[in-house]
């Protein structure tokens, strides 16, 4: 049986998309937090582009690294079948 950590059982939504926001909610997941990370349909900046790095990789690392133990969704919120709701 997996041990518990401090936020399992906790479910965070993150729509956030640089430093402050991403690496709050890698934190909570770090503890056990059940985070879903949304993103616009091409994808947050961080997931094509890095800052420079110390040693060039292909893998956008920064965005691996920030986005650890988190689910992901792409939603397009400006569509309006995205703002739909049920309200049952």
């Amino acid at each position: 049986m997996a041990e518990e950590n401090i936020f399992s059982g906790l479910k965070v939504v993150e729509l956030a998309s640089f430093i402050a926001g991403p690496a709050a909610a890698t934190i909570l997941s770090d503890f056990g937090a059940d985070v879903i990370k949304v993103e616009p349909p091409n994808g947050e900046l961080w997931r094509h582009g890095q800052n420079p790095a110390p040693a060039p990789s292909e893998v956008p690392y920064p965005f691996q690294l920030s986005n650890r133990n988190k689910r992901g969704v792409a939603l397009n919120l400006k569509a309006a079948s995205a703002r739909r709701f049920s309200s049952g």
